[in-house]
Order: C-alpha cells, then structure tokens, then sequence
C-alpha cells in the first residue's frame, strides 16, 4: 500500500505532460499542412490563371454576339406574340393597336438583348476560366472553394432563375444557330469559289454547310448562355434573399425542472 501511494503522485504529472503535447504538436502542424496544400504549384496555378484568362477572352465577344443577336430574335417574338393582345386591350383603334404592338416588341427586342448579352458575357467567362481550372489542376494548381450554394426556389428567385436560365439558353442558342450557319455558309462558298470558281457548283454545298454549323453553334452557345444565365439567376437570389426578411426559428427557452414551478408559488 505504501508503493502505490508512493508511486501514484509521480506518474499524474508525466502522463499529464504527454497528453497535453501531443493535441498541441498535431493542432500545430494541421494549419501548416493545410496552407502548403492551399498553395499548390506556382506553375500550376500559372497554367490556370493564363489559360483560362486567354479562353475567358476569346469566348466572351462571340458569346455576346450569339446572346445579343439571338435576345433580339426572341424578345422581337415575344414582342410580337404579346403585343397584340396588350394592343387589344389598352388602345383605340387600329392605328393605335399597331403602334403598341411596334412599341411592345421593341420594348421586348431590347430587353432580350440585354439579357442575351449579359448571359453570353458571364457564361463565356465561366466557361473559359472552368477550361483554366481544369488544365491548371493536372499541374498542380491549388483547387478553389465551392462557392457558398444558393438555392433558387420559391415563387420570386424561381420564376426569375427560369427566365434568366431559359432566357440565356434560348438567346444563346439562336444567336449561336444564326452565326454558326453564317460562318459556315461563307466559308463553304469560298471553299467553293476557291475551287470551281463562281458558279452554282460552288454554292452547292452551301445548305448542309450552314445545317451543320448551325447545328453545332445552337449546342455551343446555347450551353455557355445557360451557363451565364444561371449566374445571373444566382445573383438575383442572393439580392432576393437580402432585400426579403429571412424567418429565424423560434428560440427554445429552457424547460424548468418539475418542482420549479411549485416552488415559485
């Protein structure tokens, strides 16, 4: 009995010691290997920044082109489709009724336009600077934080995202089919000019040129104007979620023990 109670206050102090060293020595060197790791490849991250700057760049312009071009095909028929109803309704007479449907689907050309650019721009860029991102990381470039998920529901931020996304995607895709078509078309005649010279040998190819061009700018920028579309819907929702109070959850108050209440009485 008495070894014991010799022995048991010198050993308190050594494994105390031990154990409080080692949580220490490991939180030390987690935030150490966290930063290195964070870092990544210098080359690495040059190869991402320098790819997908050159690819941002260069798909920017025509996808603003394609969403300019193709928001003003689709806003002008929007225009038209509702403008004879709302002429029907707000004017006197046919002259009236004209000049609002003109109004209206100029109104609507414009805003079609906008929408298709801003959504060209901000997918073009998404989409070469997601192309950087990727070759980066095969060289060791760091790997960036998720941006904080937002979600995109209820009657205002979804009846936005859907106009946004779907307004992306159709001005993309129209703008991209129209430029697409054209390119081909063109080159494909002066392929043919080149060759037979000017003859209707040399526009014969011409059609299935401007189908397959067409076919594959649709595809293109229609993706990349959903993909600007949905970072315009991302934007309004957060403005939403700013502007619109958020309901917090009730806060539960502790429950008193059973003879408090008696007690208090």
């Amino acid at each position: 009995m008495n070894v014991t109670a010799a022995t048991a206050p010198s050993l308190a102090p050594y494994t105390r010691a031990s154990q409080s060293l080692t949580p220490q020595s490991e939180s030390q060197a987690a935030p150490q290997d966290q930063a290195q790791l964070s870092e990544g490849s210098e080359f690495g991250n040059a190869v991402k920044m320098g790819v997908g700057g050159v690819g941002a760049l260069a798909l920017i312009i025509p996808c603003m082109y394609a969403g300019v071009i193709g928001g003003a095909v689709v806003g002008s028929m929007l225009g038209l489709g509702f403008g004879p109803i709302a002429g029907a309704v707000t004017s006197n007479g046919f002259l009236g009724m004209v000049g609002t449907v003109w109004q209206s689907t100029s109104t609507v050309a414009k805003a079609g336009m906008v929408l298709g650019g801003v959504s060209g721009l901000l997918g073009g860029w998404a989409t070469g600077t997601g192309i950087g991102n990727a070759v980066g990381r095969l060289f060791g470039a760091d790997k960036e934080d998720p941006s904080k998920h937002v979600k995109i529901t209820g009657p205002i931020k979804g009846t936005i995202g859907a106009i946004t996304v779907g307004g992306g995607a159709l001005a993309g895709g129209v703008g991209g089919g129209i430029l697409g078509a054209s390119v081909a078309s063109a080159g494909s005649l002066i392929h043919g000019l080149t060759l037979n010279g000017f003859n209707m040998a040399a526009m014969s190819n011409m059609g299935s040129a401007a189908l397959i061009g067409g076919g594959i700018g649709l595809v293109a920028f229609g993706a990349m104007g959903m993909m600007g579309g949905y970072k315009v819907a991302k934007t309004a929702a957060r403005l939403v979620d700013k502007l619109t109070p958020q309901d917090k959850p009730p806060v539960q108050q502790p429950t008193p023990p059973p003879g408090a209440s008696t007690k208090a009485a």
